[in-house]
């Protein structure tokens, strides 16, 4: 994020969030205490200052956009109304106002609006400024030719060009959908069994362009699920179809009004942990196989965290592989079928795993073995903790923090092991790691940082990099072996839309 998005930093925000933080006694105040305040508190008034910062840029004659004529001008995401999105502009040169970056933007649709933002004292210019645009389409286009592309000032770099904070969310928008890109997926829910693509293309086309329909459906009996997936080509008429169509009526063959949301996108630019985790068997680096390009066996996560085909876990007939996503998949070694779904078996290891981790006290680990992580999604919760975590080694604890009264997860966690060997994996492996789009910062407890260090030093390492992994090998499949995906009924299928498919519940009907 460019620094000078923030443009109103209200200095009293870290004493009212002290403040805040130290009223819940019962809620491991002095836990907090000892980790990083200044971390917590920042990341708890991110979206709140941004939005105060926003509005004190904000220009006094800002029109309201509905009753804007924009005359017969012709925007891409017709028959959808235009709806219009303030972006953020990065890098500009000190010596360009407003009445200069405005034909800037206008080459690639309607602008309503050009803001420089400056210094709220001084009143000088900070190499940024606010431009909003009357259509999402439009504003996309001009993302994908400005951002990082055109350069004003050789010295400051290329253009940053993005949604400003807060417009998503105060559009309805996930907050990880991709700016630049025209398309937007949905899901609905509430469907009829038997409905057909042609059927939804139908009921969806008066809002916009449909590209691409997918029904889910039951493996066993080819049956609709009662969801599906729906793709249009632009933002708004996603927008347009949700506020025409969600809650507003039911289909025949159903007991409730269809159900029109946005489908959370899976991120194109790193894979992500999923919302529940499966436990990650890796053997020590000494004994894992070399990774390539060309061998499916190991699939990269990023910063050095990897989950490797070659060491599946096993429960009965069932192993445990992971597809080209990073999705798990199950492969019963006596019928030679593969599965998307979780075995029983399987689900009855993880409850088991769960319960015991439940029941742990909150006991700490020995100095240096008591991590705090911060950056947890809000999406989170206790058993996705845990999953994430349980790999590197035996855990004595691991909590989430949350709010005493509303149980909101507050965005920061606890986790002890029983040794530094196994902190130190963690932190080599997990710092840094992309979890539903936030990066985990994972660090050592406030104090115990020095019995850190002397292991690493007494390890002959420089960097938690070069920290093994704790993992117990288990043999190696023989490649002969390897489930064939082929045998699973379109195993990719439920991917098409959406790497987590299997987290949308179609019913009741």
């Amino acid at each position: 994020m460019d620094d000078h998005e923030n443009i109103d930093i209200n200095d009293n925000s870290s004493d009212a969030n002290t403040a805040n933080y130290n009223q819940d006694k019962n809620e491991n105040t002095s836990e907090v205490n000892d980790y990083s305040k200044e971390d917590i508190e920042g990341d708890e008034n991110l979206k709140s200052s941004k939005g105060k910062q926003e509005n004190n840029t904000k220009s006094s004659s800002d029109k309201d956009e509905n009753t804007i004529d924009y005359g017969n001008h012709d925007f891409p995401c017709n028959p959808a109304p235009p709806v219009p999105i303030k972006l953020f502009i990065g890098r500009v040169p000190k010596n360009i106002e407003e009445d200069q970056l405005r034909p800037i933007f206008e080459e690639y649709g309607i602008v309503n609006e050009v803001v420089i933002i400056r210094d709220k004292i001084t009143n000088v210019h900070k190499s940024s400024a606010f431009v909003k645009m009357a259509s999402i389409s439009e504003a996309d286009n001009a993302i994908r030719l400005l951002n990082n592309q055109k350069t004003l000032d050789a010295q400051l770099g290329s253009l940053q060009v993005k949604y400003a904070s807060g417009e998503l969310n105060k559009l309805g928008f996930p907050q990880n959908i991709e700016s630049g890109v025209d398309q937007a997926k949905l899901f609905i829910g509430s469907l009829p069994k038997n409905i057909t693509e042609d059927n939804i293309k139908e009921m969806f086309s008066p809002y916009g362009t449909v590209e691409e329909v997918f029904i889910m459906k039951d493996n066993s009996t080819g049956l609709g699920k009662g969801c599906s997936f729906v793709k249009f080509s632009y933002k708004e008429q996603a927008l347009y179809a949700i506020k025409s169509l969600n809650g507003k009526k039911t289909l025949e063959g159903c007991t409730r009004p269809v159900e029109v949301r946005f489908a959370e996108p899976k991120s194109s630019k790193q894979p992500q942990i999923p919302l529940t985790l499966q436990p990650m068997q890796n053997p020590p680096h000494a004994m894992a196989p070399q990774p390539s390009i060309s061998s499916p066996n190991n699939i990269n996560f990023g910063n050095n965290f990897s989950v490797n085909n070659n060491y599946p876990r096993q429960v009965g007939p069932w192993k445990e592989y992971y597809s080209g996503e990073g999705r798990p998949y199950y492969y019963n070694e006596q019928t030679n079928t593969t599965q998307w779904e979780m075995p029983k078996e399987f689900e009855t290891l993880f409850m088991n795993n769960s319960a015991n981790m439940h029941n742990l006290s909150e006991s700490s680990g020995p100095p240096g073995a008591n991590l705090f992580i911060f950056h947890v999604p809000n999406e989170w919760q206790q058993t996705d903790l845990i999953q994430a975590f349980s790999p590197f080694g035996e855990l004595l604890s691991a909590r989430i923090a949350t709010e005493k009264n509303t149980g909101r997860n507050r965005g920061f966690a606890f986790v002890s092991y029983d040794s530094l060997e196994s902190a130190a994996a963690a932190i080599s492996q997990m710092n840094g790691f992309m979890a539903l789009n936030k990066k985990l910062k994972v660090t050592v407890k406030k104090g115990e940082e020095d019995e850190m260090k002397k292991y690493v030093n007494q390890n002959g390492v420089n960097s938690f990099q070069q920290v093994p992994r704790v993992q117990k090998a288990i043999p190696a499949q023989p490649a002969s072996m390897q489930p064939n995906l082929a045998y699973h009924q379109n195993p990719q299928a439920q991917n098409f839309f959406y790497s987590n498919s299997n987290s949308y519940r179609c019913g009741p009907y």
